[in-house]
């Protein structure tokens, strides 16, 4: 008898309690706060500034940007140096200093600049230099290879690939960000 009278309470205050109509509380809602419709455009715009994988995407073009600069790398001048030596019972076997500039260039020409010091008691033949030039040495030189490179090297194909991995990844960013809007704009619609 006591589980009637309990759901006979129950029935009688579910009886009571008045669901409201969605548009009266949008109403309510505007009256209350100065809401504004999203319109389309700016939630796109909102899409392509927040996104997710449209801020990865951005990160596509750096990426390339950064290939390319290593590919360009290859073509930065070069200066290495190079010191070795011996010394034993106060004696100086032999003491050889190179130092080398080169400069690379687009065309297969690299110039290249080198100071040699070679001194000590037991220098070999081929790396003696006279007393009377102080020990010292400088060369200057072009390298040429024949009939290899003379087209296209390896420096230069890198470049032109970078330049070509840059087009590819401007492209598939644009995919990207194509996609994510027309994600968007379907999901605007639907809503």
């Amino acid at each position: 008898m006591t589980l009637a009278i309990s759901a006979v309470g129950l029935s009688a205050w579910a009886q009571k309690i008045e669901v409201p109509v969605m548009e009266d509380v949008l109403n309510k809602i505007i009256e209350n706060d100065s809401v504004e419709l999203l319109g389309m455009d700016t939630y796109i715009a909102l899409v392509v500034n927040n996104h997710p994988i449209v801020k990865q995407s951005n990160l596509l073009t750096e990426v390339a940007r950064q290939e390319l600069r290593l590919a360009r790398g290859a073509f930065d001048p070069k200066l290495e140096a190079s010191l070795e030596g011996k010394h034993f019972d106060d004696k100086n076997y032999y003491n050889f200093l190179n130092t080398t500039l080169k400069v690379p260039t687009w065309f297969p020409l690299d110039p290249k600049v080198s100071f040699d010091r070679n001194r000590g008691e037991f220098v070999s033949r081929e790396n003696l230099i006279p007393e009377s030039d102080n020990f010292r040495q400088v060369t200057a030189g072009l390298s040429l290879p024949v009939c290899r490179g003379l087209f296209i090297d390896q420096r230069r194909a890198d470049v032109k690939q970078a330049i070509i991995f840059q087009d590819l990844n401007e492209a598939e960013r644009i995919k990207l960000i194509n996609k994510t809007k027309l994600s968007a704009a379907k999901a605007y619609r639907d809503w």
